[in-house]
């Protein structure tokens, strides 16, 4: 796996949760520890991965992979999910 394809590893450290949900927006920042994927968009990479596994033509492995990393294949089912725990709170 890439420093750009680690990613992923290293928001999920900084925002937490368990869940790949990036903004589609967000880009890796120019920090040291970002490494080679400094200014990599992976909101935008993630996106496309998105549409590439609604499609079914993402590969399998990286299908795999992306859910190791606790990809979010649909925000809107996860909204779906969440919706009742933030109604009765």
């Amino acid at each position: 796996m890439s420093a750009r394809d680690r990613g992923g590893d290293r928001w999920l450290r900084e925002n937490g949760g368990g869940q790949l949900r990036v903004p589609y927006d967000y880009v890796m920042g120019e920090t040291e520890s970002a490494g080679a994927a400094a200014g990599f968009p992976l909101g935008r990479r993630l996106a496309d991965q998105q549409r590439y596994y609604g499609a079914g033509t993402l590969e399998a492995s990286r299908v795999a992979q992306l859910e190791a990393l606790g990809m979010v294949w649909s925000h809107h089912d996860i909204a779906w999910e969440e919706g009742p725990t933030v109604a009765r709170a």
